[in-house]
């Protein structure tokens, strides 16, 4: 089986894939997200920032491309997985996953997912982390992507 080694990973507004040249287009690179929240609020449904995984409104893309050692010799099976690092380093629940078989021939793939909702514990650096499997479960090769996640104070809301 060849290695497999990562060229990027990285989040944007959006990522299309030419059918035709198979290159991506990435529109509006992500190293931020700014949400605006009512901490009060929060505190009223016993939130704890900090210590409790919320989930914000976030719709957002990740772009990956992967590079093989040697061309695929036959069709092979793979399984693409991102999932989101907190500041303190523990994994987000569990990220999407992607399983494909891949055409024998080709050195390289693109993988892309679209995201909506962000997973967050508390303000600071974050990362997407990428990964992709052979069919027995074996992780190839796994990248992060650094991102800031930053909250300002959202007016409390009247009810």
């Amino acid at each position: 089986m060849p290695t497999v080694k990562n060229l990027y990973v990285i989040m944007a507004r959006d990522v299309t894939t030419d059918a035709a040249d198979k290159m991506n287009s990435i529109l509006k690179v992500i190293d931020k997200f700014t949400f605006n929240i009512n901490r009060d609020e929060l505190e009223k449904n016993e939130i704890k920032l900090g210590e409790q995984q919320i989930g914000l409104p976030a719709n957002y893309s990740v772009a990956t491309s992967w590079q093989f050692s040697e061309k695929l010799k036959q069709e092979t099976f793979y399984n693409f997985k991102i999932d989101i690092i907190d500041p303190k380093g523990e994994k987000l629940g569990s990220g999407p996953e992607q399983e494909n078989v891949l055409p024998a021939g080709i050195d390289r793939v693109n993988m892309n997912f679209n995201i909506q909702g962000l997973p967050v514990t508390s303000e600071g650096k974050y990362s997407v982390a990428a990964e992709i499997f052979a069919k027995d479960g074996k992780s190839l090769c796994k990248s992060e992507y650094p991102f800031e996640v930053e909250f300002s104070d959202a007016p409390a809301t009247m009810g």
